[in-house]
């Protein structure tokens, strides 16, 4: 009955998924189209997270800010903040996130 568990459980972690990265097409298709970048997370730019403060519920820590979306090579100081920090330091740069203290 364990072993049945143990292969259940590895079975679920191990649904496919190859997450290298977090892959935000709102947010490059406003960059593209508009040529910049507004950080805030709204309702239309983050709808299915828009009012949560779980942020790390949905998004893995580990893959934050591992790609420059920005092009400009500038978010290299990013990577260790976005590893070690608490989700409450998110809206540092998005915003609350229409969370209400």
């Amino acid at each position: 009955m364990k072993s049945l568990l143990l292969i259940s459980i590895l079975l679920l972690c191990s649904c496919g998924m190859d997450r290298q990265y977090e892959h935000y097409p709102d947010f490059i298709r406003q960059i593209e189209t508009s040529g910049t970048l507004d950080l805030n997370l709204t309702q239309q730019n983050h709808p299915h997270g828009y009012g949560r403060a779980d942020c790390y519920r949905c998004h893995v820590q580990n893959n934050i800010h591992l790609k420059d979306w920005t092009s400009d090579q500038s978010v290299g100081w990013l990577l260790p903040i976005a590893r070690e920090s608490k989700e409450s330091e998110c809206k540092t740069c998005h915003d609350t996130n229409g969370v209400t203290p």
